[in-house]
């Protein structure tokens, strides 16, 4: 199964900042200077993105903002030359954004996104009948029904934003994986009626309610609902 970069990325982080404090207590090191320490809330869910579907825009926004924050707050950078470096950044993706929209793109795909997977970012009211989805909202909103006869799961990403994802009507096969991934977020999930739901998560001064009530049988497909909520909140309904 595809592992959660998102989840995994954090969990690396929290390790590091294990290793930090530990120092600090045992005197093997001393670091201090922690400012700018909730850039990572920003770097760690763009860097998930680009390194599972590549490059897009919203995730190397989040990227580029989260450094530059950083480098800002710890002083890496004089105040003067961080001022300008943001506006030559926002000038540039918005020449970007302009030029290639909200295309993405990834080496394994020779130019061209897979014909099964469905790629959403900002959009409301849509319908989607593909079986592999990643929908995001990056500081927007999406909204998208999935109707797809054979659903295979995917990701759902709501950074500092909200995605409702409808997929009532859609039949996901067994075992089928979707990912939620909720920074300063909401995500919302209308399950599937005839199947079974395993949710499994790490919060981390969020959370996650499923009201969801499904049949427990073994005939039915089971969809594996995977979670992380940084300060955001996932409900499955």
């Amino acid at each position: 199964m595809q592992k959660n970069t998102t989840r995994v990325l954090f969990g690396i982080m929290f390790i590091v900042a294990a290793v930090i404090v530990f120092g600090n207590a045992t005197g093997l090191w001393y670091v201090q200077n922690f400012s700018g320490w909730w850039t990572v809330f920003l770097i760690v869910p763009g860097l998930a993105g680009l390194i599972s579907y590549g490059y897009n825009t919203g995730s190397l926004i989040l990227v580029l903002l989260g450094t530059w924050l950083l480098a800002r707050a710890q002083g890496w950078l004089p105040w003067q030359l961080a001022n300008s470096l943001i506006w030559v950044v926002i000038l540039l993706l918005i020449g970007l954004r302009l030029i290639v929209g909200n295309r993405r793109w990834h080496p394994s795909w020779n130019g061209h996104a897979p014909n099964d997977a469905a790629v959403f970012e900002g959009v409301k009211g849509a319908n989607d009948t593909s079986g592999t989805v990643n929908y995001s909202a990056i500081f927007s909103s999406v909204e998208v029904a999935n109707t797809s006869t054979a659903f295979f799961g995917g990701t759902i990403s709501a950074v500092f934003g909200g995605a409702v994802i409808d997929l009532r009507n859609a039949v996901p096969v067994n075992g089928a994986v979707l990912e939620a991934n909720s920074v300063f977020g909401g995500i919302t999930i209308f399950a599937p009626q005839n199947c079974r739901i395993q949710v499994s998560g790490a919060p981390f001064l969020g959370g996650c309610q499923c009201t969801a009530v499904r049949p427990n049988d073994p005939s039915l497909p089971l969809l594996i609902i995977r979670y992380t909520s940084v300060f955001g909140g996932v409900n499955i309904n």
